[in-house]
């Protein structure tokens, strides 16, 4: 499947900096989300586990707001009230 997305300019500029593609940083993303959802993740406490339990949590934050944020504190900040199963780190 293709998908076009119109990529927010900030988000190009900021891989233009970083030598790399939109397309790149999004297939990686997609990689590590997949990786979590077969769970063939690393271990939560290597550098790829952290970054596979973020790309993960933000699939379940878009996915199931109502799971993952509740009604903030008095400053109006929302706080995490789920754990992802996956890799048992707040989302």
């Amino acid at each position: 499947m293709e998908l076009k997305v119109d990529m927010l300019p900030e988000f190009v500029a900021f891989c233009d900096q970083e030598k790399t593609t939109a397309e790149a940083v999004l297939r990686g993303f997609m990689r590590d989300v997949l990786t979590v959802y077969a769970g063939k993740q690393e271990p939560s406490d290597t550098p790829i586990g952290v970054v596979q339990a973020y790309a993960w949590s933000y699939v379940v934050r878009v996915t199931n707001p109502e799971r993952c944020f509740q009604a903030g504190d008095r400053a109006g900040r929302c706080r995490p009230v789920a754990r992802c199963r996956a890799t048992n780190t707040a989302v």
